[in-house]
């Protein structure tokens, strides 16, 4: 502790070193030396039981997920810009309760003049899936599903909360913003679980996106690799194509069997129209990932 004043010349050289030590509770079995014990959750195992359980058995289902996302970063947004106008309405609603006044009429309007566009259509195939052959292109087919939102944007201080899931409730940029919104205003969903719900279908997502309180924009690349329980984030601030305005971009493959063996659909939807016009000796390609897509955005209710 004292080295610096026992010895402040370097040619003395570094602290003596007492080598490996180690400390033991008297009583006690020690798990992991020199760790506090304390419960963890395994990603692996977690996502496991999400996909068991039957909760993202469907692409709509993350999709969904997806879309909540972006709805609460356009909420963050509304509240950031204008926050004396939604106290006033919140205000509003408190005076005239007996009156029948909903300020949720003034949130869906608001939120309709900051729509979510939703894209879809065929990737463009990769040199190695290129070098895969033929077949594997008669077999499979990807798509390419795009999900803009006009909220809040993802700032560089937040990156830390990106990969786990349920973090973001501890992000204090978020929680600051949140703490001071109304109750019928506030976040419905908790960003991360959505995000890593689309690994369950997918093993590609690029995010694009610009801070409210930022001009720069940053790409975040998430890649699942088969052997690995998280997947890999690699963030990119240079080169990259800015946005025009505060938002997000989030980008990813849907790949799919050209004709899957077995699928089900409900009563008019997309899904029983595209299979309802299948013709199995007609149609090479029976593309049931773009309708389950547009069924989840119909269905999505805020």
């Amino acid at each position: 502790r004292h080295w610096a004043t026992i010895s402040p010349s370097p040619e003395f050289g570094g602290v003596p070193s007492a080598g490996a030590i180690s400390a033991t509770l008297r009583g006690y079995e020690t798990l992991e030396n020199g760790k506090r014990p304390r419960f963890e959750v395994d990603i692996s195992a977690m996502m496991r039981f999400v996909q068991g359980a039957g909760l993202y058995q469907e692409e709509g289902a993350f999709v969904a997920e997806l879309l909540q996302n972006a709805v609460d970063a356009t909420l963050l947004r509304l509240w950031s810009e204008e926050k004396e106008r939604w106290r006033a309405v919140d205000e509003q609603a408190r005076a005239d309760s007996a009156a029948d006044f909903d300020p949720m009429d003034a949130l869906r309007k608001a939120l309709a003049e900051s729509p979510i566009d939703v894209e879809i259509g065929p990737a463009q195939p990769q040199p190695a899936d290129a070098a895969d052959g033929a077949d594997r292109a008669a077999d499979e087919i990807a798509w390419w599903v795009t999900i803009t939102d006009r909220g809040a944007g993802i700032a560089r201080a937040d990156l830390r909360y990106i990969q786990s899931i349920g973090s973001s409730r501890h992000n204090p940029r978020r929680r600051r913003l949140v703490a001071g919104m109304p109750e019928w205003m506030r976040p419905s969903g908790i960003f991360g679980i959505g995000l890593q719900s689309a690994f369950l279908f997918t093993d590609h997502v690029v995010i694009r996106s610009r801070a409210l309180e930022s001009v720069d924009t940053i790409q975040l690349e998430l890649t699942k690799h088969p052997d690995e329980d998280v997947p890999r984030l690699m963030v990119k601030v240079d080169g990259v194509e800015p946005l025009a305005r505060c938002g997000t971009v989030l980008s990813f493959p849907l790949k799919q069997p050209a004709v899957p063996r077995s699928f089900r659909w409900s009563a008019d939807t997309e899904v029983q129209h595209v299979v309802s016009s299948f013709d199995p000796l007609r149609d090479k390609q029976l593309p049931l990932a773009p309708a389950k897509v547009r069924d989840a955005v119909a269905a999505f209710k805020l």
